[in-house]
C-alpha cells in the first residue's frame, strides 16, 4: 500500500486513527469470528475494524486495517499497527480518541517523531495543569469557530510533567 501511495504522489503527515464495530446478524451464528457483546445497552454481534487513515488535500485514504472480534478493546487490537506502520514517521501528527490514551505508546511515538493529538479529560493531570497554567497567563482569545460564542481558547505548552509517573517525574527532577 505505501508503494502505491507513493507512486499516486500521495503523501500525508496527518494521520486519524478510528475504530468502529461492524455488526452483523445477532441471531445468526455463522459468523466466523464474530463476538456478541454491548454498544450502548444494545446486544449485538460482530467484528471491530481499525483504520489509520492519511489526511490528503482532497479527503483521505486508508492507509492501515486491523481487525478482530467485536469484544476487543480498541487499543489492544490496534496498538500494535500503530507501532508498526510505516505510514508514521518523523514529523507527522496522529489524531487519537481517549481510548487510546497510553504513556508508553506515547513515549513510544515520541522518539519515533510523531506527534500525538488526543483530547484529555477533566480528571486528568494534564488537563488541571493545563488550565491552572492558563489561569496564570490569562491571555485568552475568542474561539476561531464562530459556532462556539462565549467560548475562548489558550495554547498552553509545557505540559510535560503532568504526562510523566512520579518515578519519571523525580528522574527527570534528579538530572
Amino acid at each position: 500500500m505505501k508503494k502505491f501511495l507513493k507512486n499516486c504522489n500521495i503523501i500525508s503527515n496527518i494521520h486519524i486513527l478510528y475504530c468502529s464495530i461492524l455488526d452483523v446478524n445477532l441471531d445468526n451464528s455463522i459468523y466466523e469470528g464474530s463476538s456478541v457483546t454491548y454498544k450502548g445497552g444494545k446486544k449485538l454481534r460482530g467484528y471491530k475494524i481499525g483504520s489509520l487513515r492519511g489526511v490528503t488535500e482532497n479527503g483521505g485514504i486508508i492507509e492501515e486495517i486491523c481487525m478482530s472480534t467485536a469484544r476487543e478493546h480498541d487499543f489492544g487490537m490496534s496498538e500494535g499497527m500503530i507501532r508498526n506502520s510505516s505510514h508514521l514517521k518523523s514529523g507527522d501528527f496522529l489524531l487519537e480518541d481517549r481510548g487510546f490514551i497510553d504513556i508508553e505508546l506515547f513515549k513510544f511515538l515520541n522518539k519515533k517523531g510523531v506527534f500525538v493529538v488526543v483530547p484529555a479529560r477533566k480528571s486528568m493531570d494534564i488537563y488541571k495543569e493545563a488550565i491552572q497554567q492558563a489561569k496564570q497567563k490569562n491571555n485568552w482569545e475568542k474561539h476561531l469557530n464562530s459556532k462556539r460564542k462565549g467560548q475562548d481558547i489558550m495554547l498552553v505548552t509545557d505540559l510535560e510533567m503532568a504526562w510523566l509517573s512520579e518515578r519519571d517525574k523525580l528522574k527527570k527532577l534528579q538530572n
